[in-house]
C-alpha cells in the first residue's frame, strides 16, 4: 500500500532518548487522509513529503465511529516474498493468522478474528486505528 507521508510525530524521551509513540498522518492513493500508528517509531520525519510502500494492519468495527471503509475480504494473506527479502526483523508474530480486505487504496491486514466476511464477499466496516508495522521508500 503506498501512503504520501504529511507529517510525523513522535514523543520521545528526554533522557532516554526513546521514541514512546509515533504517528504518521498520510493520504492514500484515494485522497483519504488517516492518522497511522507507528508502534515500532520506524518511519523516520525525512519521509515527509514522500511516498513510501507499507504493510498496514487495521481493527475494523461493524458498529460505531471510525472511519468508513468497504473492501473485499481475500482471507488468509501470504506475505509477499520481497517483504520477507527486505525485511527479515518484520516480527514473526506480524506473519501468523494475517487476514486481508483488499480495497481501492491497496490490502489492510486483519487478524483472523475480526475476519466477519466470506471469501470474496465485500464488507462493510468502520475502522478505529490503522497500524503501520513495515515500509519502505518509494524511489
Amino acid at each position: 500500500m503506498q501512503i504520501l507521508v504529511k507529517k510525523v510525530y513522535k514523543s520521545i524521551s528526554k533522557t532516554s532518548k526513546i521514541c514512546h509513540e509515533a504517528f504518521v498522518f498520510g493520504e492514500l492513493e484515494s485522497g483519504l487522509e488517516i492518522k497511522f500508528f507507528d508502534a515500532d517509531c520506524i518511519i523516520p520525519k525525512k519521509s515527509i513529503g514522500k511516498k513510501i510502500e507499507c504493510l498496514v494492519s487495521i481493527r475494523p468495527l461493524k458498529e460505531g465511529k471510525g472511519i468508513s471503509m468497504k473492501g473485499k475480504y481475500i482471507g488468509e494473506y501470504v506475505m509477499p516474498v520481497e517483504w520477507l527479502e527486505l525485511y527479515n526483523n518484520l516480527k514473526k508474530s506480524h506473519l501468523k493468522g494475517l487476514h486481508g480486505i483488499e480495497t481501492q487504496d491497496g490490502i489492510f491486514f486483519i487478524d483472523s478474528d475480526d475476519a466477519d466476511c466470506n471469501i470474496g464477499d465485500t464488507c462493510k466496516f468502520n475502522v478505529t486505528r490503522f497500524s503501520i508495522f513495515s515500509w519502505h521508500p518509494i524511489e
